[in-house]
């Protein structure tokens, strides 16, 4: 007879009561079978262990590679937000500097308008104005920077003779200047020209001279100009003031010069030297056209001189 110790057999007997010889086996097999559920047991045991390993590692590299990608997403956020902000920045400073840029220009442009108005309106006034005040201020000017001369000379427009003569008898007579003064007409000079000339030097006083001189001072950014003002400064005599003006003097060791500021002269002096070289030029083509006739006839001449040997 069989009794079963445990609620769930093992095996599966068909009766309650087996033979003594089988009774060995029964036990054998039920021990196998419960062996058997043990390492089941055993082996689920050890898997779910396993498995509960491997998710654990898992979410910890989970958990790793999420901090991970929070770091970076908000490293990431971080650069993005200070390269906007530099690229901001640098339009900013673009746009400034492009305005700043216009903002000069228009300035410039602006200035340049005003000088041309200023220059066109004290043009105008100059011209429309008086001769004798204009001669009144070279006197004046004069009478400060060649004290020592005992003689000037001034050569003005023939239409202002009278004008200019008037003006610096005045300055004669108020004590302006202290030299002799001597207004000539001059048919090469135009309305407004005014040239000084003295034993040592020549100032040329003119409407133009001191119209130029204020478009250099009005416009100081040209170099080139302001090189040449400065160059073209008066140098009066060594008794003279170092007195500032607006003319310009040519300081001369004999002798007076005419005034080298008018081109057309000195178009004229260019034409003349080229009409000189090329008559030079036509001389010394008509003197080998002689030399090369003189030749032949030299040769001409021994040739019959040959001939005559000959008979």
């Amino acid at each position: 007879m069989v009794i079963w110790l445990r609620r769930e057999a093992g095996l599966g007997v068909s009766s309650d009561v087996i033979r003594a010889a089988d009774r060995h086996r029964v036990v054998e097999l039920d021990a196998a079978v419960q062996a058997l559920y043990e390492e089941r047991d055993a082996v689920l045991g050890a898997a779910r262990a396993q498995a509960e390993a491997i998710v654990a590692q898992a979410r910890a590299v989970a958990g790793g590679v999420l901090k991970a990608a929070n770091e970076r997403a908000a490293n990431s956020e971080q650069r993005g937000y200070a390269e906007g902000q530099r690229k901001a920045l640098a339009e900013f400073h673009a746009a400034m500097i492009a305005r700043t840029y216009s903002e000069a220009e228009s300035t410039q442009r602006v200035e340049t308008r005003l000088r041309t108005a200023v220059m066109q309106a004290v043009e105008r006034v100059i011209l429309e104005s008086d001769r004798q005040a204009l001669f009144a201020r070279v006197a004046s000017t004069l009478g400060s920077v060649v004290q020592s001369q005992a003689r000037l000379t001034l050569r003005v427009c023939p239409a202002e003779l009278d004008a200019a003569r008037a003006a610096f008898a005045r300055a004669v007579e108020g004590g302006l200047l202290n030299a002799t003064v001597e207004v000539l007409a001059d048919d090469s000079t135009r309305p407004g020209d005014c040239r000084c000339e003295w034993d040592h030097g020549v100032a040329d006083a003119s409407l133009d001279v001191q119209l130029a001189a204020l478009r250099q001072a009005l416009a100081p950014q040209a170099p080139a100009h302001a090189e040449s003002a400065r160059q073209a400064q008066p140098t009066p005599d060594d008794d003279a003031d170092d007195a500032q003006d607006e003319y310009d003097y040519d300081d001369e060791d004999e002798g007076i010069e005419e005034d080298l500021d008018h081109d057309d002269r000195d178009e004229e002096d260019e034409e003349d030297e080229e009409d000189e070289e090329d008559e030079e030029d036509e001389e010394d083509e008509e003197d080998e056209d002689v030399y090369e006739e003189d030749d032949e006839d030299r040769e001409d001449d021994e040739d019959d001189e040959d001939e005559e040997d000959d008979e």
